[in-house]
């Protein structure tokens, strides 16, 4: 089962109150730059690409999951917009076009946990790149500012719609491989009756500075920086790389 089907896919939109107008910002700055159209790497529920969209750009994304997908259209309806979406795995990628940018936020690339896949992605969104395309991705370090590994943590509730929402995540790091385990615990409360309830797992592939950058210099990209965090000021466990092909 995917990981983001079920609960985690319906309650994805409830971590984030409000759209990052900062992280919009970014992606928008290198759109703007380059050749349209512009592709969002596992675009999810669209939390990225519908505010694009409605600004008037021509973007389109893809997704492995159908259930996100799904959840992509409805909003987008809900928006009047109509974005061209696409169910495929980064390693797989095969569509009729190339962009003139391709973007990946928050870590989506980190779940390709094997390390051929993850090298074949690569190649995957260098071939669907326009010559002088832009490649962002945003890679984070998971062991950092992490709860104490190996017990369950309660994160706070969110409250949405007389309902509290309350996830507990268990991790367990393996520094050697460069692996975290992800155990999630998903509750849906409300008059203090548990009305849903899922458990899923994940494991979160992550890398170095300089390890991803000779991995991207493999495929054949170019000019590649390094910024921490949208304002390259931090936080310092986030990495936006941008390469060009």
């Amino acid at each position: 089962m995917h990981f983001y089907s079920g609960l985690s896919a319906t309650l994805y939109d409830s971590f984030f109150s409000e759209i990052d107008q900062e992280e919009i910002s970014f992606f928008e700055h290198y759109i703007k730059q380059s050749q349209e159209p512009a592709l969002e790497i596992a675009c999810g529920t669209g939390r990225i690409l519908i505010p694009l969209l409605k600004r008037g750009y021509d973007i389109e994304g893809f997704d492995s999951s159908s259930h996100m997908l799904q959840l992509c259209k409805d909003k987008a309806k809900k928006n009047n917009v109509n974005p061209i979406l696409y169910q495929q795995k980064m390693q797989s990628l095969q569509l009729s076009k190339t962009y003139g940018c391709m973007f990946s936020p928050l870590g989506s690339y980190q779940q390709i946990v094997d390390r051929e896949d993850a090298q074949q992605a690569l190649h995957k969104f260098y071939e669907h790149l326009m010559l002088d395309g832009t490649l962002i991705i945003y890679l984070y370090l998971p062991w950092y500012n992490a709860p104490t590994f190996g017990q369950w943590h309660r994160h706070e509730p969110i409250k949405k719609d007389n309902q509290e929402i309350i996830v507990h995540e268990k991790l367990i790091h393996d520094p050697i491989e460069q692996l975290v385990f992800a155990q999630y615990r998903y509750e849906i409360w409300q008059d203090d009756i548990c009305i849903a309830k899922e458990e899923k797992e994940m494991t979160i592939r992550w890398y170095s500075r300089f390890e991803f950058q000779m991995m991207l210099e493999h495929v054949g990209f170019k000019h590649i920086q390094v910024k921490s965090g949208y304002q390259d000021n931090g936080p310092f466990d986030q990495m936006l790389f941008v390469a060009q092909k």
